[in-house]
């Protein structure tokens, strides 16, 4: 029988395994690394400044060439 952790990740553990003297392997699976399926959602409401519940108006472009 092997050991019962992983050597990457070092699961079954609660926290990740992770040193400060492998960089290059931290910058592999941090955050920003995957699918980001909530900070995408997040990263552009904070874009927006947190909008919640207001109607926004639209600029279309050329409009304001039409009234002329």
């Amino acid at each position: 029988m092997q050991k019962q952790s992983c050597a990457s990740c070092g699961y079954p553990r609660p926290k990740m395994r992770r040193f400060q003297w492998a960089l290059k392997a931290l910058g592999r699976r941090t955050q920003g690394t995957g699918r980001q399926r909530y900070l995408k959602v997040v990263q552009r409401k904070a874009r927006s400044g947190f909008l919640t519940g207001k109607t926004t108006t639209t600029k279309k472009m050329g409009a304001d060439k039409m009234e002329e």
